[in-house]
């Protein structure tokens, strides 16, 4: 969700004027990402470990936007977070092992002739004759070679915008949780209940190269001798010949999760309050996800009358099993914000 919270307005200050706030929070999310996706028969692992962030990250734009109008108690928000990943790896090569095994073919029957023989006499006519063959075996002794190594090369592409309408159901002072006089304590909680959107856009790209595969003592014919599937620790493919090759795989998919979540604001001391904001959405409605949950929590710092810093963790996960691409998708991790209020 966005990290701006639902209303930043520090307890101690006078009540602002006007109907209408409007904020908006560019980010920074340091996320560590586990993706499983798979399509047609092709499966792939992205799991880049979060100091290597800066280089598997190619382009990541994050920001959110928040429209509060005071007397109906209504919000509406929206959060952006566009992100392109390139995990790179070289795995290989492999010990691989084969044989030995038989193989027998049976037998068969064919009828040969008839034949003209040239004699003094004149010509003579032979046959037909039935020629039976016996059965042909062919033993092949145990061979080791190796295969690759595999240049793997991973892009996931993402957007995932999300748009709710809020209402606040509670907005009380906290000194009267607390059981204190509330005219000694200013701080107060604020609660937003809310329903929408979350659309996502996911592009997956798969390019895994690998040398001919030699086998030792014999010619193999590249088109004839093949892998069914090949599984390596990051992904999985088939179409793998003797020949070597340049396998590529691209698959794009969109969807909507309708998602419903609940969002709070508490004063703490001073400039401080804690934000925390939780939603679940997807629910396996139409093309949408199985199931996705997010969740959010943050120490704001309001350093001015128009500034706040926020930082806190942020988790999101998302699977989706529905149509040419299955995503499990987690993504979680430090999260820093800047808040600017417009009145």
């Amino acid at each position: 969700d966005s990290p701006a919270p639902p209303d930043d307005e520090p307890a101690s200050s006078p009540a602002p004027t006007g109907n209408w706030e409007f904020r908006v929070a560019p980010y920074l999310w340091v996320t560590d990402l586990k993706a499983d996706v798979s399509y047609k028969d092709v499966s792939g692992t992205l799991d880049p470990h979060i100091k290597d962030l800066l280089k598997n990250v190619q382009i990541g734009i994050m920001g959110s936007a928040d429209l509060y109008h005071k007397p109906s108690r209504l919000s509406f928000y929206t959060d952006l977070l566009f992100v392109r990943m390139k995990v790179e790896e070289t795995v290989g090569p492999f010990q691989v092992s084969a044989g030995p095994f038989s193989v027998t073919k049976p037998g068969a029957q064919k009828q040969v002739g008839p034949f003209i023989v040239r004699t003094p006499q004149g010509p003579v006519r032979v046959g037909p004759f039935d020629v039976s063959t016996g059965p042909v075996k062919v033993t092949v002794p145990r061979v080791e070679f190796p295969v690759g190594p595999f240049d793997i090369e991973q892009t996931l592409t993402q957007i995932a915008l999300r748009a709710s309408l809020g209402y606040r159901v509670l907005d009380y002072p906290l000194a009267d949780l607390l059981g204190k006089e509330s005219s000694d304590d200013p701080r107060r909680i604020r609660t937003d209940l809310y329903g929408g959107g979350r659309f996502w856009w996911m592009k997956v790209e798969l390019d895994v190269e690998y040398p001919p595969i030699k086998t030792p003592g014999f010619t193999v014919s590249p088109e004839l001798v093949a892998y069914p599937q090949i599984q390596l620790p990051s992904a999985s493919f088939s179409g793998v010949t003797f020949g070597g090759e340049d396998i590529e795989e691209e698959v794009t998919s969109w969807w909507v999760d309708p998602v419903v979540g609940v969002r709070t604001l508490i004063d703490l001391h001073g400039p401080f309050s804690l934000f925390v904001d939780g939603n679940v959405g997807g629910f396996g409605i139409g093309s949408a996800s199985q199931f996705s949950w997010e969740a959010l929590g943050m120490l704001t710092w309001r350093f001015g009358e128009k500034w706040t810093a926020a930082a806190g963790w942020r988790a999101l996960d998302v699977d989706r099993r529905v149509g040419d691409l299955e995503v499990d998708l987690l993504m979680h991790g430090p999260i820093l914000g800047l808040i600017y209020r417009f009145r």
